[in-house]
């Protein structure tokens, strides 16, 4: 777990969690956004996890990765929620937020347990949708080379939207 240095000034961060999937992987990413002295902002890595996902398809390989973000979530929530002043998190699936918004149509049995254990543990307000090439949730679904992520790579630091002064202009709400 790697936390943002703290200014003398720094009252909070943002919390920013990501998730995507393939058929096989399911991905969820925490980075805390924290606005420096100067008033520009900085966004670093916290935690990141992955789970093999058997024989589903996209859709539900999608919402798993929601459920698995919510659950990475709670966790960094447990141990920094004290420092964190808003939540936000993003998916590149609009079927995954349909479903979280959904209360009037019977969902099937393991479609209705995870948009449950979603709901339990984020307030779905806070989902947005953001473009796939947006998501850095994408970097550990897919090959990557070791130069795309270090540094001062869009894996450890986010992607530019996450630090710009409207961090909330690529967000579509369902």
């Amino acid at each position: 777990c790697a936390l943002p240095i703290w200014s003398p000034g720094l009252t909070g961060f943002t919390l920013i969690v990501c998730a995507d999937a393939t058929q096989t992987l399911a991905a969820a990413v925490a980075y805390a956004r924290t606005k420096l002295e100067d008033g520009t902002y900085d966004c670093n890595l916290i935690m990141a996890k992955t789970k093999l996902v058997k024989k589903a398809s996209i859709p539900r390989a999608e919402l798993r990765a929601a459920t698995l973000a919510a659950s990475l979530s709670h966790v960094v929530k447990q141990n920094l929620g004290q420092f964190i002043d808003e939540e936000i998190y993003v998916t590149d699936s609009t079927i995954t937020l349909y479903w979280l918004n959904q209360d009037q149509r019977p969902l099937q049995m393991s479609i209705r347990n995870s948009v449950i254990e979603v709901q339990r543990l984020t307030d779905v307000k806070n989902w947005f949708h953001v473009p796939g090439p947006q998501n850095p949730a994408d970097i550990p679904t897919r090959s990557v080379r070791v130069e795309e992520i270090v540094g001062e790579s869009e894996w450890l630091k986010g992607k530019p939207w996450m630090r710009s002064e409207e961090h909330t202009s690529e967000l579509q709400s369902p």
